[in-house]
């Protein structure tokens, strides 16, 4: 089963990992010391945007459902205020994407519905046009 995890991703768990505690009075030192290991990897492996690095989090579902609203709050950032609106956002996941990412859908309001599971070639790769099924209207 493919698991969608970077090889940038899974350094910086690792070094970063190790001196994370879950809570700590000197979380803010601890937060520079991520930010810029994470982006130092990603910069080594040519991601030198300025969006370039990442954050340490506990598993699969923190991952999720943090990168759909930091997603959703970047590109539409008065969302934070007003809410979806009469927006009708869409998630693209693999068929062998992490339950979680239903549960994500559900937290920012969207509905499990909105999540659209895209099929994958035998590297793990996304097929473009293989969605799976789709039931926004």
């Amino acid at each position: 089963m493919y698991q969608g995890q970077t090889f940038v991703a899974s350094v910086c768990r690792f070094v970063v990992g190790g001196i994370t505690p879950n809570t700590s009075p000197v979380s803010p030192a601890l937060t520079i010391i991520e930010r810029e290991t994470a982006q130092r990897f990603a910069n080594l492996f040519g991601f030198d945007g300025s969006y370039a690095g990442g954050m340490t989090l506990s598993g699969g579902s923190a991952s999720n459902s943090t990168s759909m609203i930091i997603a959703k709050n970047t590109l539409f950032p008065e969302t934070t205020i007003h809410g979806n609106g009469n927006r009708r956002f869409v998630v693209f996941t693999s068929v062998h994407g992490h339950y979680s990412v239903k549960k994500a859908a559900i937290l920012l309001g969207l509905g499990s519905s909105a999540v659209c599971e895209v099929a994958v070639d035998k590297q793990g790769r996304m097929i473009a046009g293989g969605v799976n099924q789709i039931k926004i209207q």
